[in-house]
């Protein structure tokens, strides 16, 4: 079973190590990760990247996924499965808060790709 969270170098390889997790991965009824999600979380990886704000990615047992920045608990973004992604940002000031909130005002637009290109392979 791979670790619950980790620094990851390499996106690609984390989202496969946690696609491949079958049904009661957490000895909780935690259900297998699903593929919409993983895409949008690969599809937010570059800006974290860009920001230099070193994700880390963790199964949620319902087959969401979150990210967060390593060592820290600055924030958590939580890409659920329904196709909605929300934010915890518990460490930043006021000021860094605002900040970053604008940096992840893609968020809406990257819920709106996801459910039309969903929509569009139907």
């Amino acid at each position: 079973m791979p670790e619950s969270g980790r620094a990851i170098p390499d996106a690609d390889e984390r989202l496969a190590e946690l696609l491949a997790l079958e049904e009661n991965w957490n000895s909780y009824q935690g259900r297998p990760i699903d593929r919409a999600v993983a895409e949008r979380v690969r599809a937010v990886f570059p800006l974290l990247a860009k920001l230099d704000l070193s994700p880390w990615i963790s199964p949620l047992s319902d087959g969401s996924l979150q990210i967060e920045r390593a060592g820290t608990d600055d924030y958590a973004v939580e890409f659920h499965c329904d196709g909605t992604a929300s934010i915890c940002l518990e460490g930043l000031t006021d000021k860094d808060a605002l900040g970053f909130m604008s940096q992840f005002a893609l968020i809406s637009e990257l819920n709106r790709l996801t459910a039309q290109k969903g929509s569009d392979n139907a």
